[in-house]
């Protein structure tokens, strides 16, 4: 499975060359491309920070509603 993952992601790196390549601007795909890259990465960091947070959110108030320290919870340490 690791070894045909590696190979998927080989392939699709050396069909994003050609497709680069091919490109009369190169610098100026590569910057644009580098730019939707560091987007999206803050967009599922920015995302993945307030999930957990609603999670822990929930978490806490079942635990709470439970009447149990936190420590204690088990609805906590299952999240």
């Amino acid at each position: 499975m690791n070894r045909t993952l590696s190979a998927i992601v080989y392939v699709i790196l050396f069909l994003m060359g050609i497709k680069l390549g091919a490109f009369s601007n190169l610098a100026g795909n590569v910057l644009r491309m580098g730019v939707i890259t560091a987007v999206s990465a803050l967009c599922i960091l920015v995302m993945n920070a307030l999930a957990l947070a609603a999670l822990g959110t929930l978490a806490l108030a079942r635990c709470s509603r439970a009447g149990v320290w936190l420590s204690t919870c088990s609805s906590f340490a299952a999240w």
